[in-house]
């Protein structure tokens, strides 16, 4: 009879570690989920600060969204194209401007003026080619030389052509100085 008693005290000893163990784990469940009921209920919903960075593992600044002296700016840095995406107020105007090593390559604004896209060249501040549509206005594509004269302005009523002097060549309809 001791063996049989024993057998049965053996079984019923795993049953408790069995149980034990199980308990455990659905304690350690409850509190997990609690957790993250509790992170949820922390979540703030707004969250206020003057800038944000998104950075990589190692520390390097993906992107910034910041207030600037124009308005707000969010600026993403394409590291493998060398250049920068700039989201925002942009003299004045709602755009989108990409640059490279400090020069503005593109422009895209629109605003109380009207709508435009620029092309600048590399080193150089202004415009080399624009399309822009001023409220109401046909829009226009003008192309500048280096030099910053306007050389061709073509628009659904106009086309005008001048020479590296600024002089007047060809111009429909036909326009004296």
């Amino acid at each position: 009879m001791s063996e049989a008693l024993e057998e049965r005290m053996t079984r019923l000893e795993r049953k408790l570690r069995r149980s034990q163990f199980l308990g455990l784990g659905a304690l350690l469940a409850a509190v997990a989920s609690f957790g993250v009921v509790l992170a949820e209920c922390r979540t703030p919903i707004e969250i206020r600060a003057r800038a944000f960075s998104l950075v990589a593992r190692s520390g390097e600044e993906l992107a910034r969204l910041a207030d600037s002296p124009g308005g707000p700016l969010l600026l993403v840095h394409a590291k493998q194209a060398g250049a920068d995406v700039v989201l925002g107020s942009l003299n004045g105007d709602a755009g989108l401007g990409i640059v490279a090593q400090g020069d503005t390559l593109v422009t895209l604004a629109s605003g109380k003026n009207g709508t435009s896209l620029g092309l600048h060249g590399k080193g150089k501040s202004r415009l080399l080619a624009g399309l822009a549509g001023a409220d109401g206005d046909s829009p226009t594509l003008s192309l500048w030389d280096e030099g910053g004269r306007t050389r061709l302005m073509l628009g659904l009523a106009v086309l005008r052509l001048r020479d590296e002097n600024g002089k007047l060549l060809y111009s429909v309809p036909t326009m004296k100085e």
